[in-house]
């Protein structure tokens, strides 16, 4: 049997920083090895969708069985009518393509994994809002070590800062376990819920660390599984939940 094709998207690194980097003054669109490893790991076959500013939505969607939505910058809170707090980081380039890639594959009822970022737009996708900088919420976590004291430490972005994550879903719960040790690289996260979503995992501090469709095959995670390593649940649990989505979905269209 074939393996499921996913689409993972990207990050754009823009000419000034490429240069730095030094492939050149051109844009780069970067797909890190890490998600493709997990994806291909996990029995599927990942090829990766750069953000374009045109609409190639169904082109891209023709092409897979699934989609991964990858971390990266903030989500622009006008999609959600609130103004931009002062340490957003922002790219409208990639917002204006991915929110377009997520509603034609919400059309048509692909599976769709969200990481950290990938968790935020969906639910935003879906109606709901994010808290823009969690520090300034009362008895917060550290959910980031690159804002740990609510100011930016850029140094400090890749170091992570870890909490414990209590599972709710009863199939994440199969899959992970009723409590997970994750990574936290975030400074936002879900505050209102999306239309159709529900939570499956809260950190202790009440914020939501995992959302699932109702009757959507999505799944939502604000940690960064591809950054744990193979023998860990938190690793683990969403890359096979997105694979057995994949599967059933495949099964579906053979039996059509």
């Amino acid at each position: 049997m074939a393996r499921p094709v996913v689409g993972v998207t990207g990050y754009i690194v823009d000419a000034g920083k490429a240069r730095e980097l030094g492939f050149g003054p051109r844009q780069l669109d970067v797909t890190p090895g890490t998600y493709l490893g997990w994806v291909r790991d996990s029995g599927m076959l990942p090829v990766p969708i750069p953000s374009h500013p045109g609409t190639l939505y169904h082109d891209y969607l023709d092409l897979v069985d699934g989609l991964l939505l990858t971390g990266g910058a903030d989500i622009d809170p006008t999609r959600y009518d609130e103004p931009a707090h002062p340490l957003a980081k922002l790219e409208p380039v990639r917002d204006a393509f991915e929110f377009g890639l997520v509603r034609a594959a919400l059309d048509r009822g692909l599976p769709i994994l969200g990481i950290c970022r990938g968790m935020q737009l969906l639910n935003v996708a879906l109606g709901g809002t994010l808290h823009q900088h969690l520090p300034e919420r009362s008895g917060e976590l550290v959910h980031s070590s690159e804002f740990r004291d609510g100011r930016r430490h850029p140094d400090d972005m890749w170091v992570p800062a870890e909490h414990v994550v209590t599972v709710t879903d009863p199939e994440l719960v199969e899959l992970a376990g009723d409590t997970l040790t994750t990574n936290s690289y975030h400074h936002q996260g879900v505050a209102r819920l999306g239309e159709g979503l529900r939570v499956a995992a809260r950190a202790d501090d009440g914020l939501v660390e995992a959302i699932v469709g109702v009757d959507l095959p999505v799944l939502g995670v604000q940690w960064h599984p591809e950054m744990h390593t193979g023998t860990e649940s938190a690793g683990l649990a969403p890359f096979r939940w997105f694979a057995r989505r994949l599967a059933a979905a495949t099964e579906v269209l053979a039996a059509s």
